[in-house]
């Protein structure tokens, strides 16, 4: 089964954060002090980084990663959210972003580091 690992901490409005690609959910370990003071912190790893399996399929999409994020968000119960995305995590929120109205879903911010909206 597709499932990506992930760990909720801290109280208030949620913030999701997904690393670059080579990383894991330990880049935002500095942070995670100062985020948990103000919100729920969900720090996602992705496929085949950190805790998280490595993808069962046919090759490996951003679409399937957003999709899978997506999922997380459904299990935590999280309708609104911000995101903060390293690198190929920006580009999983990019998408992300793209599926959320059809789930009555709502991302109020989205912060890229080191990524962008163009395609590579």
């Amino acid at each position: 089964m597709n499932k990506l690992a992930y760990k909720t901490s801290g109280k208030g409005f949620p913030l999701v954060l997904i690393h670059g690609f080579l990383e894991n959910d330990r880049m935002w370990k500095n942070f995670l002090p100062d985020f948990e003071s103000h919100f729920k912190v969900v720090n996602i790893c992705l496929f085949g980084h950190g805790s998280s399996s490595t993808f069962k399929g046919e090759g490996l999409t951003i679409d399937q990663m957003a999709e899978a994020v997506l999922k997380v968000l459904i299990e935590e119960n999280i309708k609104e959210f911000m995101f903060v995305g390293h690198s190929l995590g920006g580009y999983v929120g990019l998408h992300l972003y793209d599926m959320l109205d059809k789930h009555n879903m709502s991302m109020r911010k989205l912060v890229l580091l080191n990524s962008h909206p163009w395609e590579d």
